[in-house]
């Protein structure tokens, strides 16, 4: 007695038929634990790549709310950086016409010679230990 062996439908997939026209019937389509693994794990690379390249646009069109406060102290910290900048050259410019005063108008009139640079520059750099 040749016994065909009986297939029972996977629970929770729906059963699928192909129509044989030598028989003339309809048989079910067995499929293996291989191929369901297979197609399984195709269709799981393929929904990794598309979600991986969705996140990689969706970070590069709206960045994260850390990094955008970030970037706007940032740019807060430059602005106020260049206006101490513009500041101490000002003053630097003022204070080297000072010091092109004294020794051109203040010391030719009282006689004196031009202070040298190491007495110009006595305590500016912090303290010597």
């Amino acid at each position: 007695m040749a016994s065909k062996q009986e297939t029972k439908p996977v629970p929770g997939l729906k059963a699928k038929f192909l129509y044989n026209p030598e028989t003339c019937k309809y048989e079910p389509i067995i499929v293996t634990g291989k191929a369901f693994l297979k197609k399984s794990l195709v269709f799981l690379a393929v929904a990794f790549g598309i979600g991986l390249c969705g996140l990689i646009y969706f970070n590069s069109k709206y960045p994260l709310w850390d990094e955008t406060q970030l970037q706007q102290e940032n740019q807060a910290l430059v602005t106020a950086w260049d206006i101490v900048n513009d500041h101490l050259k000002t003053v630097s410019n003022e204070l080297a016409e000072l010091e092109q005063n004294d020794d051109n108008n203040y010391r030719s009139i009282l006689d004196l010679g031009p202070l040298p640079a190491s007495m110009r520059e006595a305590g500016v750099g912090g303290r010597e230990k």
